[in-house]
């Protein structure tokens, strides 16, 4: 049985785009109820938002779901 997916406000800045692997790595803030800030890969949820992300440094907001496979970015939003 899958576990029910939580969502968290997300907030941080584009270090890079891989988009072979269709995921961004960020400097994150901390992430209230889950993690303290700190760099890492996010997969992201769709291809749109892949080609929306064109650039490093690029400062985003999304929510971060987590829960049944993993994590991954939703309704990511370029500051």
């Amino acid at each position: 049985m899958a576990s029910a997916e939580q969502r968290y406000q997300f907030r941080g800045k584009v270090i890079s785009v891989e988009r072979e692997s269709r995921q961004i790595t960020v400097e994150h803030d901390e992430i209230k109820g889950y993690m303290g800030a700190m760099t890492m890969p996010f997969p992201l949820a769709d291809e749109k938002t892949l080609g929306r992300i064109n650039k490093k440094n690029d400062l985003i907001e999304a929510i971060l779901v987590v829960g049944g496979s993993g994590w991954r970015l939703e309704n990511v939003v370029i500051k």
